[in-house]
């Protein structure tokens, strides 16, 4: 986590919040996207499916989530691609979590790959993005460190417009430390008249 695992704990109970608002959708199939060595799918993913595969595109990392998640029975599929080039099965998942990855891909790779998971999703599945964002103005910061992107929220909701997706639910993390980028859960769905 760049050097802030000691957030973990704060992250994934947030996360459990929100999942718990759509305790009524189906949860049946989940896809972890940029799932690095499986914290989230573990902690958090994995508690909630009956099924969940994971998307990383380092060979390093997912040879460790397979270490760490391979002897959960619900865990699926381990694909080691990048988000820019995956091609989902029509039709497969209630969920997609997509966390702190999105910084590494442009805004066209980003709005093909979201076209691509929306045709991924069952009917009344839902994709979860939590990301960093900016606090204000247009623009983006550029991370030299890790060569990512932070984008504002405006430019988010324009970017799920383009890809076809209708946000119904956010929230903005209140329990980590001053001096963080402030973090959002974005909450989208294909469909305009499924709602909280």
């Amino acid at each position: 986590m760049g050097g802030f695992g000691f957030i973990s704990e704060a992250d994934i109970f947030s996360s459990k919040n929100v999942l718990e608002k759509f305790k009524e959708m189906k949860y049946t199939r989940c896809i972890d996207c940029g799932s690095g060595i499986g914290r989230i799918a573990k902690d958090l993913l994995i508690p909630s499916f009956d099924r969940v595969d994971v998307l990383e595109q380092s060979q390093t990392l997912i040879k460790e989530a397979k270490n760490n998640l391979s002897t959960f029975p619900n865990m699926g599929e381990f694909y080691n691609e990048g988000l820019q080039t995956f091609q989902p099965q029509p039709d497969t998942y209630d969920c997609a979590w997509i966390q702190w990855v999105l910084g590494y891909l442009t805004d066209t790779d980003l709005v093909l790959f979201l076209k691509r998971l929306k045709t991924s999703l069952t009917s009344t599945g839902l994709i979860f993005v939590k990301e960093n964002i900016m606090k204000k103005g247009r623009g983006f910061f550029f991370d030299r460190e890790d060569n990512s992107l932070i984008r504002t929220e405006e430019q988010f909701l324009e970017i799920f417009k383009l890809s076809g997706f209708h946000m119904i639910f956010s929230q903005l993390e209140t329990n980590l430390p001053e001096g963080l980028f402030p973090v959002k859960t974005f909450v989208l769905s294909s469909s305009p008249s499924l709602s909280l």
